[in-house]
């Protein structure tokens, strides 16, 4: 069953001519023997990917995002409160933009504007789980940035501007009723908008921390957690906790089993399954749920037919189906995932185990643990760009933890549905069990818990091959070869990159700024772009900088505390090992100074005239003043950086006053400069011709979001830099911008 639904889910991803296909299952079929069925059936899976699912999929990502489109579906599961109202995943089968599209096999994530998000609206968890939505709004494409790896952040989405836009177009099914009854008597909506409350790092989460633990893991709404704990649990290897998976399957599966125990062996497996199927059902089609919920299935089935239960065959016959239901589920990181870790688990745990044996008592729980992280390293490191060596050693702790509290959150849900406010009685067990997650919090950044690592994907491969070899193989001559073939490629692979020559990297962080100043092991990082909510320095700075070879930073300079600056260099001392942080005067008032402060960073304020090094960068403070009042924006931290007789001028978003002041003080003689960082992202409220002459630069860098809705950069100051005869960069066109410095100039751009 395994080669048959590895051979299925490989044609999914492949993309041939038709005839090739058809020469391909003619000959596996010809073939015979053991590899022609192989042949033949991932020939099938090519077939099957091509009707119903490459070609419409195509033809959706063929649509112009930004744009108006008329879109219906049905919704797959509930609706969840978020910063901006409620959201939920459409199954798209209609499209219409200029023209329809009736097969349209696309799942992309709808948001409508509720009470949460200070809209009007109907009231955030108010829609009913399921059902069939039509709406009109603007069709977005996941956020992409791109710095010498692609980092995709979020999925396809559509936005709608109100309630009136969005319109019921098939009622749910009863189940679906069912199930938004039990959600809405376990988390009321007041109670559901709470807890998304915890989503923007501007709202606390007022509710009991043991609820928004329930709900995290009833529902694998990691939303529901502080977003400082998300990020912990991430950075620490444990954010699998809160995806609804195979532990609590089994949680449910057990406690049916023994509420059950007396009863005839049929009634008893049945009532099991009915409860497995329930328990689906209020949660919604999560990837790693469906696929716990069809192994279960297969499980109890088996044993309620008498026959003896193949895990292996279990987990191969729960992918297929789900690859067949939808061949666009092969794309999902969730599934990935999931189904590398069973398989991982199935494949690796015992023969681990049994290498582990010295360690007693603990080799069983480490040997799953390694199992499973080793299993999913090559696509886990692809998108997170990070290893945690700390995670099979914390897992030990935190999956029993975990146990215990799911065991809890399911006794407060049962007893809530069946008694009402009695349940309340268990809070105070379920807020003593929340408490280390706010212990995570306090996790200093290190090498030890996060370690940055970026690599091509066929590395990441060669050493998990390696691995599961050295593991699996019984000869010992053969599990020497590959230990050292596993050694050779993790020190080339983990081996410090470090600049030989000075280099500066404007990287893509969309709307927003993020300069990386480094020579050989040594690298400052001058803002660090960011989001409304946390997360941006770990979604994208790190992976980003893994790709360069940084793995620490020797200080974090924030130019002033807009979001797009300081968010981000927030969220990056709490990931990497960051030597000081640098901000002008006032960042430290501002909510995110706050954040920049509590991280426990040596912390240095800059004004005029102050001056660093690092490495052979000589950086030199021009702006602001001492004193400086004005908007925050005028008050941005300048800095002058020099190495080997070049010049960069990093003026962060100071306006046109802020330039002109700036040009009094120092004269063109200081200003002039190599390159210029141009001035709050090429803004018309900024650049002026004057301040732009006295730079005089050869390259202008402009840190640009692609189709923001600012209209930067402006033609007015774009105009400015093309009399200058200053070449152009922008990382909404070009993406990663790196600069190295010697004669002559390298300039390379991470997009074509």
């Amino acid at each position: 069953m395994a080669v048959v639904a590895a051979a299925w889910s490989a044609g999914q991803i492949g993309l041939l001519p038709v005839p090739l296909i058809v020469a391909l299952g003619a000959a596996g079929l010809a073939w015979g023997r053991r590899a022609g069925p192989v042949l033949a059936w991932v020939a099938i899976g090519l077939v099957w990917a091509e009707v119903d699912w490459v070609g419409p999929r195509q033809a959706f990502l063929a649509l112009a995002p930004g744009r108006p489109v008329a879109i219906a579906g049905d919704v797959a599961g509930c609706w969840s409160a978020d910063e901006d109202g409620e959201s939920a995943w459409l199954e798209v089968d209609r499209v219409q933009q200029g023209r329809v599209l009736r097969r349209a096999a696309a799942r992309v994530r709808v948001h409508l504007p509720g009470a949460s998000g200070g809209h009007s609206g109907g009231r955030s968890g108010g829609r009913p789980c399921g059902g069939r939505l039509a709406l009109r709004g603007y069709l977005r494409p996941p956020r992409s940035y791109r710095n010498g790896v692609v980092t995709e952040v979020g999925s396809w989405s559509v936005w709608v501007k109100g309630a009136a836009l969005a319109s019921s177009d098939g009622e749910p099914d009863p189940l679906e009723r069912a199930a938004t009854a039990a959600r809405r008597r376990l988390f009321p909506p007041p109670l559901g908008e709470t807890l998304a409350a915890g989503s923007s790092p501007r709202e606390p989460v007022a509710a009991r921390p043991g609820l928004a633990l329930a709900r995290a893991l009833l529902l694998g709404d990691g939303t529901a957690l502080p977003p400082a704990q998300r990020d912990a649990m991430r950075r620490v290897g444990l954010a699998h906790l809160v995806a609804v998976s195979g532990l609590n399957v089994g949680m449910v599966a057990t406690l049916f089993l023994v509420v059950l125990f007396r009863a005839p062996r049929g009634v008893r497996l049945a009532g099991t399954l009915a409860g497995v199927l329930a328990y689906a059902l209020l949660v919604g089609p999560l990837p790693s749920l469906l696929r716990a919920l069809l192994m279960a299935a297969a499980l109890l089935g088996g044993l309620l037919l008498r026959r003896l239960p193949a895990a292996a065959n279990g987990l191969a016959a729960s992918c297929l189906l789900l690859v067949l239901l939808s061949p666009a589920w092969v794309d999902d990181l969730g599934f990935q995932l999931s189904v590398a870790a069973t398989a991982g688990l199935l494949a690796l745990s015992l023969p681990m185990k049994a290498r582990l044996r010295r360690l007693g008592p603990l080799a069983t729980p480490l040997a799953v643990t390694l199992a499973a992280q080793l299993a999913t390293l090559p696509w886990a490191l692809a998108v997170f760009g990070r290893l945690s060596p700390a995670a099979p050693l914390a897992n030990l702790v935190a999956v029993p933890w975990s146990g215990v509290a799911l065991v809890l959150a399911i006794a407060w849900a049962l007893t809530r549905l069946a008694a009402g406010d009695v349940a309340d009685l268990l809070l105070p067990l379920l807020d003593f069990m929340a408490i280390p997650l706010a212990w995570l919090e306090r996790l200093p950044a290190s090498g030890w818990i996060t370690w940055p690592l970026q690599a091509p994907g066929w590395a990441a491969w060669l050493v998990t091959a390696a691995a599961v070899s050295c593991v699996v193989l019984p000869r010992p001559r053969w599990s020497l070869v590959c230990r050292a073939l596993a050694a050779v490629a993790l020190l080339w692979w983990l081996a410090p990159r470090a600049a030989t020559s000075p280099e500066l990297a404007t990287l893509d962080v969309g709307q927003g700024d993020a300069i990386l100043l480094r020579d050989g092991a040594t690298a400052v990082l001058v803002d660090g772009g960011g989001w409304r909510t946390a997360g941006f320095g770990g979604r994208v700075l790190v992976p980003a900088l893994a790709a360069l070879g940084v793995r620490s930073v020797a200080a974090i300079a924030v130019t002033h505390e807009d979001g797009d600056h300081c968010n981000g260099a927030a969220d990056l001392l709490r990931e990497l090992p960051v030597g000081q942080v640098w901000a002008p005067p006032g960042v430290a008032a501002s909510l995110c100074g706050e954040r920049l402060r509590a991280a426990g960073v040596p912390y240095r304020e800059l004004v005029a005239g102050d001056a660093a090094r690092a490495g052979r960068w000589r950086l030199r403070v021009l702006g602001p003043a001492p004193g400086e009042t004005g908007s925050e924006n005028r008050r941005s931290l300048v800095l002058r950086a020099e190495a080997d007789g070049r010049c960069a001028l990093l003026t962060g978003d100071l306006d046109a006053r802020g330039e002109a002041a700036l040009l009094r003080r120092w004269g063109a003689a200081t200003l002039a400069c190599d390159l210029l960082k141009v001035a709050h992202h090429g803004s018309a409220g900024s650049s002026i011709a004057p301040f732009v002459r006295a730079a005089n630069p050869r390259v202008a860098l402009v840190s640009v979001g692609a189709g923001n809705a600012y209209g930067h950069p402006s033609p007015k100051a774009m105009a400015v830099l093309s009399r200058q005869g200053a070449l152009v960069l922008r990382t909404d066109r070009d993406g990663m911008v790196r600069v190295t410095w010697g004669r002559p100039w390298r300039i390379a751009v991470s997009a074509p």
